[in-house]
């Protein structure tokens, strides 16, 4: 077998070929009840990057397919300038012959050159060899996550209709506002800001910065989010007498995936919460999406174990645990260790 190393965003089209399909192999074990992501879609998302990511991949060959591969991500910001996102996987077959201690052993130059000392990585509970390789190399769980999922023909939709009711009394101070697609020009920079709520989700014991992203940086991520044809609604409360921004909360869908939709970032500022801001847009996001997405099945959204004031709203939806995750840390220096042991 060859060891290759490329960087999305600058891969040949063989290379970007093989990783979708290696891609949609990997995904399949983790849910496998789900339809594959089409090849072209995966393609256009990795063709499309910002440039403020750094994301390059080391992948094993046998022949043309690419049968084991670590995809590494590093964000070029002010913040998170140690930390690396690694997203190791190895197909079945090829398991136990130390191919993805090779890739670990060919990353360490790029860790060590562009100074990453802490790594990051997620394994679920349906692939148990993700969480036992975790252990083996000595990587410690910092965050325990799960997709959870509402079934749309589960919802109580006078529920939904109550908590509407009862929210009507906050449109005396705050207004409710829906943008579909592209963020509009005039509000970026208030947007940009309203996304630094999210630094104030739980991450418990991962070293995790935050982020302050700048208007031009949160255009590229939609041109990423969109490049592939995906499509975003968000809705956004803001107080009247300010005009400030005080929560916001984004889906994702997609016409090739039309079943399901990805419940992205919601948040409230601290300064406004216990009014009912969360619920209030929460109830009015999956009422949007009953109404104008009927194609829907499925709403998921991934929400740390210890979120307790996110999992209280989404439980009382209905959401339920789909997929459990956990993130793990490891130091550089950790992994030299298991790399010089294991020799």
């Amino acid at each position: 077998m060859q060891l290759t190393t490329f960087k999305l965003g600058q891969a040949t089209e063989a290379e970007y070929a093989a990783l979708a399909q290696f891609e949609q192999q990997i995904r399949h074990e983790r849910t496998p009840d789900e339809p594959l992501i089409a090849a072209p879609l995966l393609i256009k998302l990795w063709e499309n990057l910002p440039d403020f990511i750094d994301y390059r991949v080391w992948a094993w060959w046998d022949s043309e397919r690419i049968v084991a591969a670590i995809m590494v991500h590093m964000l070029l910001l002010d913040t998170n300038r140690n930390l690396a996102d690694l997203n190791l996987a190895v197909l079945p077959a090829y398991r136990g012959r130390g191919l993805a201690r090779g890739l670990l052993q060919a990353i360490q130059p790029t860790l060590v050159e562009a100074e990453r000392n802490v790594l990051v990585s997620a394994t679920t509970q349906s692939v148990a060899a993700g969480e036992h390789f975790a252990q083996k190399v000595g990587a410690e769980a910092r965050l325990k996550t799960h997709v959870n999922q509402l079934i749309l023909a589960e919802l109580d939709h006078q529920l939904v209709q109550q908590w509407l009711e009862q929210s009507q009394h906050l449109g005396e101070r705050f207004e409710l506002g829906l943008w579909q697609g592209p963020y509009p020009e005039a509000e970026l920079a208030a947007i940009v800001d309203l996304y630094t709520v999210m630094n104030q989700q739980p991450y418990d014991d991962l070293e995790y910065e935050p982020i302050q992203f700048t208007p031009s940086q949160l255009r590229e991520l939609e041109q990423t989010q969109m490049a592939n044809g995906m499509q975003r609604w968000t809705y956004y409360v803001r107080e009247r007498s300010t005009q400030a921004l005080a929560g916001f909360t984004e889906i994702f869908w997609h016409r090739e995936r039309p079943h399901v939709v990805q419940q992205g970032d919601t948040g409230v500022f601290e300064h406004y919460r216990n009014h009912g801001l969360g619920r209030w847009l929460k109830a009015a996001m999956v009422d949007y999406i009953r109404h104008e997405l009927p194609m829907v099945q499925f709403v998921r959204t991934t929400n740390a174990n210890s979120n307790a004031p996110m999992l209280k709203i989404n439980q009382a939806l209905g959401f339920k645990p789909y997929l459990s995750q956990t993130m793990w840390q490891l130091s550089r220096e950790q992994l030299a260790v298991y790399l010089n042991n294991e020799r």
